[in-house]
């Protein structure tokens, strides 16, 4: 594997004052400031590069600079044009559209920056849990609408976090798991989940487990990105998931709603299948729901884990730039390798 990776040798850049990288979209300004010094830059400047486009642009460039919605398939991988491409290195954690395993063969380098956004979205997670497990929003009306008087038990009444049983599936590649885990933990809440990174202080984690065991054994169910084909067995998660799932636990997703059965999502309402559930949708997708999207069994919210005061829009980028800069000018192995069998 070694001799495949010594074969893209650094020689054509040598003579050239700066290697030769394609961006596939506009970069933020403190993100082009970091690459300039050190690359010739090519910047596609609309979103989603064909992969006929990349093919006539990388020819003669040393290396990729993509996002995670790209396509970079095993096809392009393998084309004459990508011969002297030797580092792919992408903005984002989703890996549906990057052929690993191809870039692994022809021993180019991947290298994956870590979402930005784990922690934040794990908040989602948990902001959208308590949202309707505690009946937030029919609260709120509640109390808005001059019906508060006095505390009476059986007015309002939600399910608690403490103690129950959370179970997570996805979430794996970007560790979101277990920054959902973590925030669990503070609720003493037991953890099930398809996927961890284990960490040797971490005495509360279980082993890896199935979807069909998470669906049965769990008060919360919540499911997070990044999901794999793998991880809800059939192309989307759908009825037949939801009606294995305990009638008073809670579906929690904040993954794309175009990986959700959004008619099951209804149906699971209507029939009172579950006690409620809370999920991150796009406008687009709303109407697909509109029969039920005034439930109070049902909290919504746009996918706002991104927005957030802080610089971090620019943060996986940034990342990216500086591994990009580490490689070329050190020739060593790069920070966020995922096939570090190229070295070997």
């Amino acid at each position: 594997m070694l001799n495949k990776f010594l074969t893209r040798s650094f020689s054509s850049t040598v003579s050239s004052l700066k290697p030769k990288i394609f961006v596939t979209r506009p970069l933020p300004h403190t993100v082009l400031l970091k690459l300039l010094p050190h690359f010739d830059l090519d910047i596609y400047k609309k979103k989603y590069p064909s992969e006929t486009v990349l093919e006539k642009r990388l020819t003669d460039c040393d290396g990729l600079m993509c996002f995670g919605g790209d396509r970079v398939p095993s096809s392009l991988i393998s084309h004459p044009s990508f011969s002297n491409i030797k580092i792919i290195a992408q903005v984002g954690s989703v890996l549906q559209h990057l052929s690993v395993e191809t870039a692994t063969e022809y021993g180019i380098p991947v290298c994956v920056c870590p979402s930005p956004f784990t922690e934040s979205t794990a908040d989602l997670n948990f902001l959208l849990m308590l949202s309707v497990s505690r009946r937030i929003k029919e609260s709120d009306q509640f109390l808005r609408d001059g019906k508060w008087i006095a505390w009476d038990p059986k007015l309002l009444v939600g399910k608690g976090l403490y103690g129950k049983t959370l179970g997570i599936i996805g979430g794996g590649s970007a560790g979101i798991a277990q920054a959902i885990a973590k925030r669990a933990r503070a609720f003493d809440m037991q953890i099930i989940a398809q996927h961890f990174r284990e960490s040797k202080h971490n005495t509360h984690e279980r082993p890896p487990v199935s979807i069909g065991t998470i669906l049965r054994k769990s008060d919360f169910v919540s499911i997070a990105p990044p999901i794999r084909e793998s991880d809800i067995i059939e192309g989307k998660f759908g009825y037949n998931h939801i009606k294995q799932m305990k009638p008073d636990s809670y579906l929690i997703s904040t993954i794309s709603s175009s990986r959700l059965d959004l008619n099951s999502i209804t149906k699971a309402l209507k029939k009172k299948t579950i006690a409620g559930i809370g999920l991150t949708i796009s406008q687009k997708d709303l109407h697909l729901i509109d029969s039920v999207k005034d439930y109070n069994k049902l909290a919504l919210m746009p996918p706002i884990d991104k927005s957030q005061i802080s610089n971090e829009t620019n943060t996986q980028a940034f990342m990216t730039a500086k591994t990009l800069i580490h490689f070329f000018s050190q020739k060593t192995k790069p920070p966020y390798l995922i096939n570090p069998g190229v070295f070997r």
